[in-house]
């Protein structure tokens, strides 16, 4: 099934970009050049006549052309012309070279040939040995730009299939555990899973942008070819990374550790997936607004009776907007963990309405017994409330998608334990 995702959605990828339309016009527009130099002077012999003559019926077919043959037919026909053919067309090459090859090439040459002034330069079989080395290094970088493109096309639109079979199998995991009374939590681990493989790809695909996103000539092509063309074991070993980092950043938000890499003085309500977690944050909030209150009564040393009278005037002033600052938080944490412990609440069945819930007539009460997708989810994943289960699902698509998110969250946990150690 993949497979034929996979071929459908490079058939739409090719059509939407018409890659394929560009690169048949390229294809036509060089022959007619070559059918163009075919006919431009070139030595008296049989055989090469005789050839050109082959040469000129084969490039009269519109059909079945492709680059590489018509770059060999072009050296072909340099060996062909006279010597005052090659006077004259030289430096179309030239300026070929000079406008396509990177600038380290183009200095490479320079440092290769004679100089400007060198008679060497008027001499035709000079001329046609430079031509074909000219046409040789233009051709093969095309050609190694071409096929570099054609992989990274290839590869996006493997990444884009995957991502898309993977929505589809979200989709219908959500589906199902939308219509489930408890859904099973290894449903969620599925939809987990699923997400951060997402993650991966989109980001993969962003990097597979940015790495192209230049002019092929840029750098070394041939090294670059390779790469992309072997990068296929790296993409997927990228995405099923991505699903496994969004399964540990779920282990590490249950586990409350997530909550030593959320600073307590967050201005989010409910940016915590627990209530241990938020619980954690609100006593640590706690002991540094008591470090602060106790710094702030603490009068300085007093060193005559003026002084002494000042310092316990400046205890019993107003309080300094830090701990302004740390009481406003503390109070929103309070509030977050009131909410989310009346959410979790709400799963409990109310005795008085126990006997009611199977009575269809009584809407308000079996509504009550019905809670939302949202809740049920996270009661099933232990989370707090369904605002902890929206927020987890956006850490597993970030686990994927940001690949150092997990890493470095592991790497911070383990320099605070080390130093606790």
């Amino acid at each position: 099934m993949f497979a034929w995702i996979n071929d459908l959605f490079g058939w739409f990828v090719e059509k939407l970009s018409g890659a394929g339309q560009a690169k048949a016009a390229i294809t036509e527009l060089y022959r007619q050049t070559l059918l163009d130099n075919v006919m431009q002077p070139c030595k008296q012999d049989s055989q090469i006549q005789a050839r050109l003559a082959v040469l000129q019926a084969q490039l009269q077919n519109k059909d079945g052309w492709v680059l590489g043959e018509l770059y060999s037919i072009e050296s072909e026909l340099w060996t062909f012309f006279d010597d005052a053919t090659v006077l004259a067309r030289f430096w179309s090459v030239r300026d070929r070279f000079e406008r396509v090859a990177t600038a380290v090439t183009r200095a490479n040459y320079a440092l290769s040939v004679p100089a400007g002034t060198d008679d060497q330069w008027k001499q035709p079989e000079f001329l046609r040995s430079q031509a074909l080395a000219l046409i040789d290094a233009v051709q093969n970088s095309q050609l190694v730009s071409l096929e570099r493109e054609f992989f990274t096309n290839s590869l996006r639109t493997t990444m884009f299939s995957i991502g898309i079979t993977l929505a589809g199998i979200m989709l219908v995991l959500m589906l199902g555990v939308s219509l489930a009374a408890r859904p099973p939590l290894m449903a969620f681990y599925a939809i987990l899973f699923a997400l951060g493989m997402m993650g991966a790809c989109v980001s993969y695909v962003r990097r597979l942008h940015a790495a192209v996103d230049h002019n092929a000539l840029v750098g070394d092509g041939l090294s670059e070819l390779n790469t992309i063309a072997n990068n296929r074991v790296t993409a997927f070993s990228t995405v099923l990374i991505g699903g496994v980092f969004a399964i540990i950043t779920y282990w590490l938000v249950l586990s409350s550790a997530f909550a030593a890499l959320i600073p307590t003085e967050n201005d989010q309500p409910g940016l915590s997936t627990s209530t241990v977690m938020a619980e954690t944050m609100l006593a640590g909030a706690r002991a540094e607004l008591a470090t602060l209150e106790s710094q702030q009564a603490k009068p300085a040393p007093a060193v005559d009776g003026a002084t002494e009278v000042a310092a316990q005037a400046a205890a019993g002033s107003a309080p300094s907007p830090e701990l302004v600052q740390k009481r406003a938080d503390i109070l929103k944490l309070e509030v977050d963990i009131a909410r989310m412990r009346a959410e979790l609440n709400s799963l409990a069945p109310k005795t008085s309405f126990a006997a009611d819930c199977t009575k269809p007539a009584n809407v308000k009460e079996q509504s009550d017994c019905t809670p939302s997708f949202g809740t049920r989810s996270a009661s099933a994943m232990e989370l707090a409330d369904a605002h902890s289960f929206y927020l987890m699902l956006v850490l597993a698509f970030l686990a994927g998608f940001a690949e150092q998110f997990v890493p470095d969250a592991l790497d911070r946990l383990t320099r605070r334990m080390t130093q606790r150690n």
